[in-house]
């Protein structure tokens, strides 16, 4: 493994993708200070009785996040949450849904074709994109839409999407602000982060951790309430590391997947144990035997400890992310492109 100094980042780091990860705590601070995220805005007329987030890849991933955190709150006057990854919708979304359509390119297939499914439903319609056929769409309807800036890799864009869902929300009296305020708070944490690991000259653990995992076929175990964690390491490792890695949550696993370490054959692989101080008492139960049990197995166990569950969750992808960065660097590999998938997309 080659050491990671400034003269390696900048040899496969091609695209400044350290300055898109640095940037995830102004993503957040920024958009949440913009008084003028929304245009078109007008507050719906109608009872809202469902949430669908239509959206693939990393403009989905601010959809999960949302459902986590909002989750966590109890909110009684939120209603449920659904994100959606395909180019049909649920039949039971009528007037009364919120169909928030994102795409970060906006012309992201299934996408569009969720509006159009959307059409003739007369649905609450909202757009995050930066552009494309979806911005068209937007200002040809009149539909309330919110602009990310250009320049990013949609994954590494985040910190938009996130906070201008909440704001949206809070906008229209289903969330409280505590939460935006929350993410906000977080945003300092996340800033000390940021220092901490792209600092090459101490320890730093986010490297330690990408030392150790980015040769390996990783499973990535978490509990439900941390499941857009593990789900979106998974996504990052490949990505921007270019490896394969899964993800299973807790206590799901021991109910089927436990069995299938009995006849192993897979030799180069690593367990990663996500670990919440929230969990209920019980998975962290199970995780705890379940570790023990599959103690021969080589694994890397994380947690964090803020008080704050917004935080903790923020912290963690944080950090993941920095791991699927320099994880990509040792195996000398650019995170920046996505090659195979730029190449189906041209053959579809």
């Amino acid at each position: 493994m080659e050491k990671i100094t400034k003269y390696c980042l900048k040899k496969y780091d091609l695209n400044d993708f350290l300055g898109m990860l640095k940037s995830f705590p102004t993503q957040i601070v920024n958009t949440i200070e913009n008084d003028e995220f929304l245009n078109d805005f007008t507050q719906p007329k109608s009872n809202i009785s469902k949430i669908l987030i239509c959206g693939m890849g990393g403009s989905a991933v601010g959809g999960d996040l949302l459902n986590s955190l909002i989750s966590n709150k109890n909110y009684d006057k939120c209603p449920p949450i659904y994100v959606n990854r395909d180019y049909s919708v649920p039949g039971w979304v009528d007037s009364n849904t919120l169909v928030i359509f994102s795409s970060y390119s906006g012309n992201t297939e299934e996408v569009l074709k969720c509006f159009e499914k959307c059409k003739n439903k007369s649905v609450i319609s909202f757009i995050i994109t930066s552009g494309g056929k979806l911005l068209e769409i937007a200002l040809q309807n009149k539909i309330t839409y919110s602009l990310i800036p250009k320049d990013f890799m949609p994954r590494q864009a985040l910190g938009f999407s996130i906070t201008i869902l909440l704001k949206f929300l809070n906008k229209i009296n289903l969330i409280n602000q505590d939460l935006v305020d929350e993410v906000y708070e977080s945003a300092k944490y996340l800033d000390e982060q940021a220092d901490c690991f792209s600092d090459l000259n101490t320890s730093n653990e986010s490297i330690d951790m990408a030392s150790r995992i980015y040769n390996k076929f990783n499973i990535i175990y978490t509990s439900s309430k941390m499941e857009v964690v593990g789900s979106r390491f998974r996504a990052q490792l490949a990505e921007n590391a270019k490896i394969l890695s899964t993800h299973f949550t807790f206590p799901e696993q021991n109910h089927n997947e436990i069995e299938a370490f009995e006849n192993l054959h897979v030799g180069n692989f690593n367990i990663i144990w996500i670990n919440d101080s929230g969990n209920n008492l019980q998975i962290s139960k199970r995780m705890n035997i379940t570790n023990e049990l599959l103690k021969n197995i080589e694994h890397v166990k994380v947690s964090y400890n803020d008080s704050s569950y917004t935080t903790r969750v923020l912290k963690l992808i944080n950090f993941f992310d920095w791991v699927s960065y320099y994880a990509s660097i040792m195996n000398k590999t650019n995170p920046y492109p996505v090659n195979t998938i730029t190449k189906l997309k041209k053959l579809l």
